[in-house]
C-alpha cells in the first residue's frame, strides 16, 4: 500500500507499511524542505501591477547632481547637455534596480513620448535624439 501526496508541485510517496513515528518524521522532513522560501523579484501585485505604479523622479547624476538620468547610461543637465557612458552617467545604472518606473520633467518632445533633456536634446526610452530647434 502507498499514498501519493501532492505538495507545492512536488510528489511524495508514503508507504503505509511504515511505522507511525517514521511516517510522521518523514512527512515532517518533507514539509520542512517544501515550505522553503522561493526567491522571486516580482512586485507584490504581480508583473502587471507595475503599469499602475506611481512613477518617481529619475535619479540625479552629473557634477553636483545637477542632471537627471534619462537611461542606464545617459545623464543630461540643462547647462551641460548630455553625456553617454561617461563617469557622470555611471550612477544612472542604479535606476535599473528600482522596480517602479521613473519620469523626468521637461516639455514633451518627439513622436515617441520623449522629454526635453537639454536644449536641443530629446530623450525617450533610453535613446537620445538631437533635434535642432527651428527659429
Amino acid at each position: 500500500y502507498f499514498i501519493w501526496l501532492h505538495f507545492n508541485h512536488s510528489f511524495l510517496l508514503i508507504f503505509a507499511a511504515m511505522p507511525g513515528t517514521a511516517l510522521y518524521v518523514s512527512l515532517l522532513c518533507f514539509l520542512s524542505v517544501c515550505s522553503a522560501c522561493y526567491i522571486s523579484n516580482c512586485p507584490v501585485g504581480g508583473k502587471r501591477s507595475l503599469i499602475d505604479a506611481p512613477a518617481h523622479k529619475c535619479m540625479a547624476c552629473g557634477p553636483r547632481d545637477s542632471g537627471r538620468c534619462f537611461g542606464p547610461n545617459i545623464c543630461c543637465a540643462a547647462g551641460l547637455g548630455c553625456s553617454m557612458g561617461s563617469p557622470e552617467a555611471l550612477s544612472c545604472t542604479e535606476e535599473n534596480y528600482i522596480p517602479t518606473p521613473c519620469e523626468n520633467g521637461g516639455r514633451a518632445c518627439g513622436s515617441e513620448g520623449g522629454r526635453c533633456a537639454a536644449p536641443g536634446v530629446c530623450c525617450n526610452s533610453g535613446k537620445k535624439n538631437n533635434k535642432k530647434k527651428k527659429k
